[in-house]
């Protein structure tokens, strides 16, 4: 995050070192979600990697996956609620969603 320049926009970071399991295991989804002291319903996963939009939908998040270049949604997984080209297109559907 530090080297992104990223460090300072997020409240906090979580990391899967914390609790000794990968994505897509569903346990580190709902992890997180308690973490940050939210239900795992309540949850938007955004990813540019098919398995991990996968793994977050599979616990009970809500799923983003932006489409970059040679990225795909993985094939065996749930239908994705939201796919988008860029995070600046996610960020209209948001705003689109919230105003509906």
């Amino acid at each position: 995050m530090e080297n992104a320049g990223l460090a300072g926009v997020f409240e906090t970071s979580l990391s899967v070192e914390e609790v000794g399991l990968y994505k897509p295991h569903g346990h580190v989804y709902r992890w997180a979600a308690r973490r940050v002291g939210v239900d795992v319903s309540g949850c938007l996963m955004v990813a540019a990697h098919g398995w991990d939009v996968a793994g977050a939908t599979w616990a009970g998040m809500r799923a983003a996956f932006v489409a970059r270049p040679g990225q795909q949604v993985y094939p065996l997984g749930p239908a994705i609620e939201i796919t988008v080209p860029s995070f600046g297109d996610l960020a209209d559907v948001l705003l689109e969603m919230k105003s509906v």
